[in-house]
């Protein structure tokens, strides 16, 4: 009976470390990273915009990633801007910005963006 009250815990507060890690307060360039895992992004190139020293996304960030899915010949890179309320809710999410005109070889990626939504 211990066993199975020591393991009930363990579950328990496993599940609640995990929300919490997934809270949308938390959320870092690794966060959005793990989150896209498995939907073919092959590495984040470059973040701008993205306060590390909070530990989370705030404000309007510009995201590079090399991506794999569905392309000839393996990887392109995408570019993807997005807006992150105090929540740490996207609520607007477009790839277009004042500088992308400006990073060459990037092909826009409209499959990965989905507004809103959380991380």
């Amino acid at each position: 009976m211990l066993r199975i009250l020591v393991i009930l815990s363990l579950v328990t507060l496993y599940g609640c470390a995990e929300m919490l890690m997934l809270g949308p307060t938390n959320n870092t360039y690794q966060d959005m990273l793990s989150h896209w895992d498995g939907r073919g992004i092959v590495e984040l190139v470059a973040v701008y915009g993205i306060p590390q020293e909070k530990g989370r996304m705030e404000g309007f960030d510009l995201l590079i990633y090399k991506h794999s899915e569905h392309t000839v010949g393996g990887s392109q890179y995408c570019k993807a801007v997005f807006s992150v309320d105090e929540d740490g809710v996207v609520f607007n999410a477009s790839l277009a910005a004042p500088n992308a005109e400006e990073i060459p070889n990037i092909d826009p990626c409209y499959k990965l963006i989905k507004t809103p939504f959380l991380f």
